[in-house]
């Protein structure tokens, strides 16, 4: 931070302090500084959901691209990693419970940052949506594999979800806690399945998989593959919408998210590596497969199948914890800014959770789920949804990438690297910019050649209601969670 910023850092500050020191307990305030780094990290993986996705997105990823299949999810590591470089830098400088819309509105002023705002929590609520067919589909997977019985596959989704809305109101700590626990049970059953698959078919342990030439479709088969792959690792930076609540943020949260994105590189690389080797690199047997993970565990040792299933059951809860506390964070700060109407910003007393940001997006994605489940498949609507949120996603990635050089330049300039700030943020626009292009081309087969329309009329919507909201928007980009875990106000760029 220059002196000039941190001069006007610790004055507003110190003019925070005073008031707060006067100030009600009123329903505009989380909890503060209850999560350390161990718990973030933990938070962050326990949202990317290693162990459902190595099932269910790793079935997507496989239906585009085939057996270069770990070649796409390399490609997506590498240019996610370029991502992870700019949200962690801006968690370093910026941190708030805003997240993208924050770093955005610094650079670009209020009205870039309301849109950004807009268009993220609006590919949240379809990311709410696919992580409930997910759910839905694969406990009904479960339960007709283990007994025959065929649970409609909404009813484990409502069940579920009612669980983890319970404790995602009872507190954060609560919350982030209970998703560390089922992460630690999930990686080490996933590792036990991946470690039988390479011991079974040892034989068959190569590189192949890593091989571009193996990607099916080619270019078209590699840009829905990163899309999807992209889906991966979308909750590495959750924890830096839990700014307000976290310890010495400025320094724990750019921690935790790349410890996160390392961690969840290594485990997906490995998974769908090992995947390949219990499949024999056999195209065909991966095409046919349901679940391409599951079939090479179960031609591995087919008891293993059993834990999988749970480890999955837990991965998806972990997934649920994590998205409902990042989105109903940015949705709580968007409505605390004036972007949207005062009600979101209530809080449970004593618990310090937005009750109304946490409840409102998820009880009306449900239904939203439940509609498009009735008029189409819920394994369909699993990859509309999932595809569509990743490419909303990737506009605010590349907005933000861009957000980074002049942020940087014009209010960090005795912090600015050439590398950090520069080259890897343009690395991170090549990186989306490619793979979201090839995913909305007209030529895409139906609905996906639609998708692009969806993009541009979403952002369009967002940025006319940032502008309708012009004069309620007060503090878009402005609040800021201190070293000290105090949140605090710094002078915005515009």
């Amino acid at each position: 931070m220059s002196e000039a910023s941190r001069s006007d850092h610790s004055a507003y500050r110190s003019q925070h302090h005073r008031r707060q020191a006067h100030a009600p307990d009123d329903h505009g305030a989380l909890a503060v500084g209850v999560l350390g780094v161990t718990e973030m990290v933990a938070n962050n993986i326990a949202e990317i959901a290693p162990a459902i996705a190595s099932i269910f997105v790793f079935a997507a990823i496989v239906g585009a691209a085939g057996v270069g299949t770990p070649f796409v999810i390399l490609i997506a590591c590498i240019g996610f990693a370029c991502h992870v470089n700019t949200t962690a830098e801006f968690s370093r400088v910026a941190p708030s419970a805003g997240f993208y819309a924050t770093y955005c509105a610094r650079a670009f002023g209020r009205l870039t940052g309301g849109t950004i705002a807009g268009g993220y929590l609006l590919a949240m609520f379809i990311f709410y949506m696919a992580v409930f067919f997910q759910i839905g589909v694969w406990v009904n997977t479960v339960v007709q594999r283990s007994f025959g019985f065929d649970l409609p596959w909404w009813i484990a989704a409502i069940v579920l979800e009612a669980i983890v809305l319970g404790l995602l109101l009872r507190g954060v700590r609560i919350s982030v806690l209970t998703a560390v626990s089922l992460f630690a049970i999930e990686a080490t059953l996933l590792f036990v399945c991946a470690i039988a698959m390479l011991i079974t078919s040892h034989s068959y342990i190569n590189g192949q998989g890593f091989d571009p030439s193996h990607i099916k479709g080619g270019a078209s088969g590699f840009g829905l593959g990163f899309v999807l792959a992209i889906f991966l690792f979308l909750g590495a930076s959750g924890s830096s919408p839990l700014a307000e609540e976290a310890r010495n943020p400025r320094k724990s949260l750019p921690k935790a998210i790349w410890t996160a994105t390392l961690v969840s590189f290594f485990i997906y690389l490995f998974m769908a590596w090992a995947m390949g080797v219990g499949l024999h690199h056999d195209a065909a047997r991966m095409a046919h497969a349901e679940f391409p993970f599951v079939s090479g565990t179960i031609a591995a040792a087919s008891p293993l199948q059993y834990l999988l299933y749970f480890a999955a059951f837990t991965s998806a809860m972990g997934v649920l914890f994590g998205t409902g506390n990042a989105g109903s964070r940015v949705l709580f700060n968007s409505a605390r800014d004036g972007l949207f109407p005062r009600s979101f910003t209530k809080v449970i007393p004593g618990w310090r959770t937005p009750w109304v940001a946490i409840t409102v997006p998820i009880v009306l994605a449900m239904i939203a789920t439940l509609v498009l489940g009735g008029l189409t498949s819920a394994g369909d609507a699993f990859d509309y949804t999932a595809t569509l949120a990743t490419d909303l996603f990737m506009v605010v990635f590349i907005v933000t990438n861009i957000a980074t050089i002049p942020y940087f330049w014009q209010q960090h300039r005795d912090e600015f690297s050439w590398f950090k700030h520069l080259v890897v943020p343009v690395l991170g626009v090549i990186a989306f910019g490619y793979p979201l292009y090839e995913s909305v081309l007209p030529s895409q087969a139906s609905p996906y050649n639609w998708f692009g329309v969806a993009i541009i009329a979403a952002y369009l919507i967002s940025f006319i209601w940032s502008v309708i909201r012009r004069n309620q928007i007060s503090g878009m980009g402005t609040r800021l969670a201190d070293t000290t875990t105090s949140v605090v106000a710094e002078p915005a760029a515009h």
